[in-house]
């Protein structure tokens, strides 16, 4: 299908066609430019590539799958019981932030945040696991937490809480 959303648009023109029939010759002009977006699939043995190409340095690396970069550390965020049982009567929800500060040079903070409301509840129970990567960081273990109620009424407790 041509991308009408940038331009590129066909035209069929009728007459051209049966005079090519006439004729019985057909010149095609290639300078076009259109994309055509369709799926493919590409399908290979790995062993053949790697064969291709295991003396070429800038193709082929080591990995180290036991460095502490590749490795996970999981964070369970559990509901209590009793606020479980106030949901959708006292409290709307409860979304607990998550942030994984960094100490390596160039790398990223982690942050994720997790919302308890009567549907998730019902869905996945009172425990959500999340999921971060140690990376290259000195103290993978050590994360910080935020934790924000929405009341019945509209309240937001605590208010504006910008603390970890």
């Amino acid at each position: 299908m041509p991308d009408i959303k940038h331009g590129d648009s066909y035209t069929f023109k009728r007459e051209i066609q049966e005079i090519v029939k006439q004729k019985k010759i057909q010149i095609f002009d290639l300078s076009y430019a259109m994309a055509v977006k369709r799926s493919h699939q590409l399908t290979e043995n790995l062993a053949s590539w790697y064969n291709q190409t295991k003396d070429n340095p800038k193709c082929v690396g080591i990995v180290n799958l036991s460095d502490p970069f590749f490795l996970y550390r999981d964070i369970n965020v559990i509901l209590d019981i009793e606020a479980e049982e106030m949901m959708g009567k006292e409290v709307n929800y409860v979304t607990v932030n998550i942030r994984k500060k960094r100490s390596g040079e160039g790398s990223f903070d982690f942050q994720q945040d997790v919302t308890f409301d009567r549907k998730t509840l019902e869905k996945e129970g009172n425990r959500v696991t999340v999921t971060y990567s140690k990376a290259q960081d000195a103290s993978p273990e050590l994360y910080e937490y935020k934790v924000q109620w929405s009341l019945r009424g509209g309240l937001v407790f605590p208010p504006n809480d910008t603390t970890w």
